[in-house]
This record gives structure tokens, sequence and C-alpha cells, in this order.
């Protein structure tokens, strides 16, 4: 199944990557600015800002973990709901999208601490790009999601 792959899923897979280390050079352009701008040695010291923007970092983060799964779940039942199965390159294209979804809502913390430049936007930036690193899509990551996304398919249409 996955050990024959075709040239234009060899290339998605780096398209996926690609976009994802876009969206992580992000976080590290908006580091880069917060360092040109001097503002490590200038921080914001208003307690109510950086309440507001920690709070608004810490639910964009969480939401990666949880909109992602959710739009998975979405197109596999609408797949269910037509009695079709999804193939490798629709979970492929699935996978692609939910990347999208979670880098971008890790990205945009990035840039809204940037914007306030609080005491805590150093940290911040830093943990988003570790965040980012961790989840990047490698090549046998996505081969693992996709193969285990087609045995779940196949165990709950044997279920039906």
């Amino acid at each position: 199944m996955m050990d024959q792959q075709s040239p234009a899923m060899t290339q998605q897979k780096r398209i996926i990557l690609i976009i994802a280390l876009a969206l992580t050079g992000g976080v590290v352009f908006a580091t880069g600015i917060f360092f040109v701008l001097g503002n490590l040695n200038n921080p914001q010291s208003d307690s109510v800002m950086t309440a507001i923007f920690l709070g608004i970092t810490a639910v964009m983060v969480l939401t990666s973990f949880v909109v992602p799964p959710i739009i998975v779940k979405t197109k596999e039942s609408e797949a269910k709901a037509k009695q079709q199965k999804l193939s490798e390159q629709e979970y492929l294209q699935i996978f692609q999208i939910k990347t999208i979804i979670a880098y971008a809502l890790m990205e945009g913390p990035a840039f809204m601490n940037l914007a306030v430049a609080h005491q805590y936007s150093l940290p911040i930036l830093g943990g988003l790009f570790l965040l980012m690193i961790a989840r990047l899509p490698w090549s046998g990551r996505i081969d693992s999601w996709i193969r285990d996304r087609m045995e779940m398919q196949e165990f709950e249409n044997f279920q039906a």
C-alpha cells in the first residue's frame, strides 16, 4: 500500500513539509523582529495585556490540537455517509489541510506576541518554535498517520 507511492504523493508530502517549515519560519521571523526592535531590552510590563495575550496564546495552541482532528472526523463521516472509503490520496489531502490549520493556529500567537512585546514574548516564541518543530510532518509520520487512518476505516467498515 504505502510502499508503492506515486511520484505525485511523494511530491505532495514534500509540499506539506515545506508549508510547515514556512509557517515555522514565520515564528523565527517574528523572533528576529523582536530582537531587531529591541523589545528584549524594553518589554511591556502591563500585567493586564500580558494576561490577555497569554490566554489568547494558550487557547490558540490548544485549538491547534483540537480543530485538526475534528476536520479529519468530519471528512471521514462525510465519506461514511456516502458509503465511500477514503483513498490514500484523499487522506494525504486531509493531512495537508489539518497541518496547515494546526501550524497557522500556532503561528498566529507568534505575531500577536510580537505586536504586544510583553515580558513573556520571547519564551512564548521559543515554545511555539519548539512545538512546531516537534510536530513537523516528516514523510514517515505522514505515512504512519495515513496507514492508521486507513486501518481504522477498514475496522469501522468491518464493524458496520
